[in-house]
Formats: C-alpha cells, structure tokens, sequence
C-alpha cells in the first residue's frame, strides 16, 4: 500500500496521524535515490531545508547543511496535531531527526529554540549547531542608518500575517497595538491569514 494512501486509511480508522515523511522506509527510498544522483553532480556542498527524510539515509563525502525551524521533539509539543500520531510516526519522527542532525556537516535552525533543542534532546555537537533567522520577506533590506533616523506619521498601520494566532505571536501584535493606543498614537492593527478570539476589540 503506498504510503500516502496509508495515511487517510490510517485517519479513519484509528484517528490518529501518520505522516509519510516521517518514515523510514521511505526516507531509506530517499535515501538510496539521492545518494544516486549527489554522486552524478559535482556539487561543493548539499543544502538540505527541513529534510530530514531526505538526508537521513544519505551516503556521500560531500558537506551537508541541514536547516530547519524545528526539531521532531518541539514539533511534538508545539504543533497540536503531531499529539496525536501513531506511534510508527513518533518513532520514525525521533529517528529521522537524530539521524539528520548527526548526518550534517552543520546542523542551521531558524530560532534559538530550535538549536537548544538539537543539542539538548539530540545530543548535537554545540559547535556545528547555528542559529540562522529567516527575517522578512523583503527585497531589498533598508540600511539601519536609513529607517531610525524616520519619523513615525500621523497614523501608525501593523500588519499581522501567520495562520495561527497563538502560534505566530497573534496576541502579541495586539498588546503591541494597545500599548501604541496607550501612548497616544493613532494605530490599526490588520491580521492577515487568521481569525482573532472573540472578545478582542480594537481601540
């Protein structure tokens, strides 16, 4: 049975989640697949973002860059549904990471929650563990010199975009709005991407 068909037979029967990518049997696919094709390519250096399926199982001399924004353990605490998954998932899950983590040349995440996490639950060598941020989606980034010296307008607009708003900070961005408000600026606050509690006003 393939195994992304195994995950909706395995939902409706016992309610649970299994995620194919947290596998080993097909991150060993993988594995075998891009240990094939690295071999083939002259690359200086293999940059793997958030696959840890993929790197796993991987055979090569060739420096790897593992990046992620969580290990399997915080992803387990943090995302609701990995609660409840099976436990051929939670297992796997454990094994890929470790794996990935162990296999990287340098191990990059993108908070430093992450990073504690590689080295406190994975036993990762603080030395090749980095924390590297995301940042915004910005073209070109204005220089510091640049943006302080600005005044702040009349009218003061924030933007929230995530699609959770517990997860991404949503009450966070609206105690920033109130205490703007409280300061005596005229500010709006737009939330993109999610639905704020009832029972929030804007001011």
């Amino acid at each position: 049975m393939p195994l992304r068909l195994a995950r909706g037979v395995v939902r409706a029967t016992t309610g649970k989640w299994y995620s194919p990518d947290h596998d080993p049997a097909l991150a060993r696919y993988y594995g075998r697949y891009f240990t094939r094709r690295v071999a083939q390519t002259e690359a200086d250096v293999i940059f793997a973002p958030a696959a840890s399926g993929c790197v796993a199982f991987l055979e090569t001399q060739i420096p790897v860059i593992y990046y992620s924004d969580a290990t399997w353990r915080v992803f387990q605490d943090y995302y609701p549904r990995a609660t409840n998954v099976v436990g051929r998932t939670r297992r796997g899950g454990e094994e890929l990471e470790s794996r990935a983590i162990e296999r990287a040349t340098l191990a990059l995440f993108s908070s430093d929650w992450a990073a504690e996490s590689a080295v406190r639950d994975y036993g990762a060598d603080p030395a090749k563990v980095h924390t590297v941020y995301i940042g915004a989606n910005i073209r070109q980034v204005p220089p510091r010199a640049q943006v302080l010296p600005r005044r702040l307008g009349d009218k003061l607009r924030l933007l929230m975009v995530g699609v959770s708003w517990s997860r991404k900070g949503g009450q966070i961005a609206y105690e920033t709005l109130l205490h703007l408000v409280d300061l005596g600026y005229d500010a709006v606050l737009t939330v993109v991407g999610c639905t704020p509690p009832r029972g929030l006003k804007h001011p």
